[in-house]
């Protein structure tokens, strides 16, 4: 009976060291960080018309502006937070296009490599894709 609980026992912390071990490998999950494409201004839109469509993005993704870098250029910081994450960009509105760049993070794994190279959590790509995407919905469609 004894060797029984033992092996159940045994059976247990081994079946939580993995759990343990698999889920570390999950959240230590990176790659490598590449910003949104530049975002085309078309002809005719202005740089008020173009600030307006990106800080309406922003309030529509749920972002926030936390610092206004440079009035001309046009240069924001915005921020997004979900969960225990946060991340911010800058976003800088040129006349012919809108730059979205990494400013800084927490609890997205970024760091540098031996080359280094920019590594970060994925869904770091995925919350800015969908920021640079509501920008060109809002200069396409004049919102």
């Amino acid at each position: 009976m004894l060797v029984c609980a033992k092996r159940l026992y045994m059976r247990s912390i081994l079946i939580l060291l993995s759990s343990i071990l698999i889920s570390t490998q999950v959240w230590a999950r990176t790659t490598q960080l590449i910003d949104p494409s530049p975002i085309e201004i078309s002809a005719g839109i202005t740089p008020e018309q173009a600030g307006m469509a990106v800080s309406n993005a922003i309030a529509q993704k749920n972002w926030t502006v936390t610092r206004l870098v440079s009035s001309a250029p046009r240069i924001v910081e915005a921020e997004y937070r979900i969960r225990a994450h946060t991340l911010a960009v800058t976003i800088e509105v040129q006349p012919s296009n809108i730059k979205m760049s990494y400013a800084r993070s927490d609890n997205l794994n970024y760091k540098l490599n031996r080359n280094k190279e920019a590594l970060i959590h994925p869904s770091y790509m995925i919350w800015t894709q969908h920021l640079a995407d509501q920008i060109r919905i809002n200069l396409a469609t004049g919102s």
